[in-house]
């Protein structure tokens, strides 16, 4: 019954970071939105795996390579972004379309 509870937070972060995305257009919010909906995928993917076979060794090292990679990519995102920012002056998406040569 709790783990149920857990999938059903984790897909309620899901839809709130998806919100996020389609909703906001600043760099930062959208960032914040990115993490939202990772980790509610992160918990949709690791407690119905734990539900189904009760085993925490191959779920925690799925959860710790997931984590990971999601490390990785945020970092390479925040300097995508600062670099982008830095060069349009502004931190809203919607006026990032344009490209420049």
């Amino acid at each position: 019954m709790i783990l149920l509870v857990y999938t059903l937070m984790s897909a309620v972060l899901v839809a709130l970071g998806i919100f996020g995305l389609v909703s906001r257009g600043n760099a930062a919010k959208i960032l914040i939105s990115i993490e939202l909906l990772s980790s509610g995928a992160a918990g949709l993917v690791f407690f119905p795996m734990l539900a189904i076979s009760r085993s925490f060794a191959f779920s925690q090292s799925l959860i710790i390579l997931f984590l990971s990679v999601d490390s990785v990519t945020l970092g390479i995102t925040i300097a995508v972004l600062f670099i982008a920012v830095k060069r349009s002056e502004t931190g809203d998406m919607n006026k990032l379309n344009e490209l420049r040569g």
